[in-house]
């Protein structure tokens, strides 16, 4: 009988933003061959008008929920949610309150149904980790935390986030990490150290993500990237955030162009943005360093399209400050595409000679330099040795056996 494990992600995708959480989405899908999943996602949704009226006729149970299931792209997932009440008014800790709350409401559905899970599998810190812990302080039940973010001390901090951080962290009965470099930094801070600490990596969809030639034909997505120009293409994707160090890839472009190698395109695949100011930003600051004309914006491009992208690139680059993992990294190698990537921490997991080059932060000129010596040929690389160097680490049979493991060193402790 397979073991039942709750899933309780921080970011799952929507109807209203697709592309957010869709790598949780597929693992888990991934983990259903093995395990019997279950997965728990509320969203924000009840506003100050529906949250007293539901107070003033439920005053002394808990008020009928609002499902926003039917707003999560489940998949092929056992999939269920509720809207929670959440306001700017209200303190963190009462917002949380009500959260959990939601969360516990669920949880307790599939109990009374007769599912109740040998433990839980928080992913994230942020929602899914509280929910976690707070359903293991009242049922009892093991959980086991994946962390694929730091905390960051950024405009979001408060001293109420780091301490619920601290809390998630110390509850869990095993950590996994997608990186040695987000291990070193939760046990830098002395975080966590009576629980189990694993890396597992991330699982990238060997049979999506793979050299052109291999994958099925099919016509071309009309958004799809035109490859007859013979220019070369650089690849980047993020977000418009100063993590992702955009500034740096642009003056990289810059170096190029003044060198004299205008035959380039750079293709800039944005993940997500929240406001039409955001999206708006990165094309701009790419005139600010005059090369509009050489660059080219897709936004929110569906999962499934990734890997023409990444197969019709020459290069993909990546000049973050930090990635705990670096997902579409690995997902270019795995489509046989050399990687040139920042020392962001991550990247030191799989990013070496063999298949590709790992440079200072904020050091455009490396990266144009970087680029160069692989479009003047001075190193090449074999596709099928680029796809054979992250293989084995991560794919779908060696992430699935490293979540058993973890599973059965949390219910053995547990047992303890």
């Amino acid at each position: 009988m397979k073991k039942k494990i709750l899933l309780l992600p921080s970011y799952f995708p929507s109807k209203a933003a697709p592309i957010v959480g869709s790598q949780i989405q597929e693992q888990a899908e991934l983990l259903a061959e093995d395990f019997d999943i279950v997965v728990l996602y509320c969203l924000p949704g009840i506003g100050w008008r529906r949250h007293l009226w539901n107070r003033l006729t439920s005053p002394f149970k808990p008020y009928p929920a609002r499902s926003c299931t039917s707003n999560l792209l489940t998949g092929k997932l056992r999939v269920r949610g509720n809207y929670y009440f959440q306001s700017a008014r209200n303190s963190e800790k009462r917002n949380e309150y009500w959260k959990v709350r939601a969360y516990t409401s669920l949880f307790e559905d599939l109990l009374r149904e007769g599912w109740k899970p040998d433990l839980i599998h928080a992913r994230g810190h942020e929602s899914g980790g509280v929910v976690a812990g707070a359903l293991k302080e009242k049922f009892r039940i093991p959980f086991v935390l994946t962390e694929n973010v730091a905390f960051v001390f950024d405009d979001h901090f408060s001293g109420y986030k780091m301490a619920a951080y601290k809390g998630v962290i110390n509850r869990a009965d095993v950590i996994l990490y997608v990186s040695t470099y987000l291990m070193r930094i939760t046990l830098l801070h002395g975080l966590g150290l009576k629980s189990e600490h694993r890396v597992v990596g991330n699982w990238i969809d060997e049979n999506r993500f793979a050299p052109l030639p291999s994958l099925p034909d099919s016509p071309r997505s009309k958004s799809a990237p035109a490859t007859d120009d013979g220019r070369f293409r650089i690849f980047t994707t993020g977000y418009n955030s100063y993590i992702k160090d955009f500034i740096t890839f642009f003056r990289a472009i810059r170096q190029l162009i003044d060198r004299g190698h205008q035959d380039i395109r750079a293709i800039i695949a944005v993940t997500y943005y929240w406001s039409q100011e955001n999206k708006d930003e990165l094309p701009a600051l790419a005139a600010s360093q005059g090369i509009a004309d050489y660059c080219e914006f897709v936004y929110q491009i569906p999962r499934e399209e990734m890997p023409r992208y990444y197969n019709d690139c020459d290069v993909y680059v990546c000049t973050s400050l930090t990635e705990t993992f670096g997902i579409a990294s690995a997902e270019a190698l795995f489509c046989g595409k050399p990687v040139i990537s920042t020392d962001n921490g991550g990247a030191s997991d799989f990013i070496d000679r063999r298949n590709g080059m790992v440079v200072g932060l904020r050091d455009h000129v490396a990266i144009a330099d970087a680029i160069l010596s692989i479009k003047n040929k001075q190193i090449a690389f074999d596709p099928a040795a680029l796809r054979a160097s992250v293989l084995d680490k991560f794919g779908a049979r060696g992430f699935l056996d490293r979540h058993a493991d973890a599973y059965q060193l949390a219910l053995r402790g547990s047992l303890n």
